[in-house]
């Protein structure tokens, strides 16, 4: 007998919401580096027939929350040729599990240096942005040098996916559970 996607899902739905689940995830502090943008290619703000993909990272402990960090998550200040508001709304398009924020920091910084350099033709936006429509292909690739660049200097750095970080939760709750027994 095959579990479906709706069961597993709505089962670990049921399962985020235990005392010990959500102590378990307080105590390990988990960050999460972010991959944001709008959710598809948006035109080219400042006329012609370009299209751009910006993309920008933000650290936070809620990844589906990255994206609405503030006003500046949407593209309000950039005006179309016609003075409109762009107002595309900005989302989380990837991102990776690490021990703390100042890894998260670490990652960031060590990352933000990687999408100048894809950024052959230095598309760098206002701010943090960079336009990157080839962002699908290129994050894994791009996270993994940053990665090592981080461990060149000499420092560990641990990521994880979401699947890894539940069963990092669950094993805690279960090890903490033992503990008081």
């Amino acid at each position: 007998m095959r579990i479906g996607d709706a069961a597993i899902g709505e089962a670990l739905s049921e399962l985020k919401r235990t005392r010990a689940y959500v102590a378990a995830e307080k105590d390990l502090g988990l960050s999460a580096l972010c991959l944001v943008g709008p959710p598809r290619m948006v035109p080219d703000w400042n006329g012609g027939n370009a299209m751009r993909w910006p993309v920008g990272l933000r650290v936070h402990r809620e990844p589906a929350k990255a994206g609405q960090r503030d006003a500046s998550s949407r593209w309000e200040d950039y005006k179309t040729t016609t003075g409109e508001s762009a107002g595309r709304p900005v989302v989380t398009l990837r991102y990776v599990w690490v021990r703390t924020e100042v890894h998260a920091a670490r990652l960031k910084t060590a990352l933000q240096i990687r999408l100048l350099g894809a950024d052959a033709a230095m598309r760098e936006l206002n701010g943090n942005w960079v336009d990157l429509p080839e962002w699908e292909s290129v994050w894994d690739l791009l996270l993994a040098d940053a990665i090592r660049d981080i461990e060149a200097a000499g420092e560990q750095l641990e990521t994880w996916d979401e699947e890894s970080r539940h069963r990092m939760i669950l094993w805690h709750a279960r090890s903490k559970s033992r503990v008081r027994a």
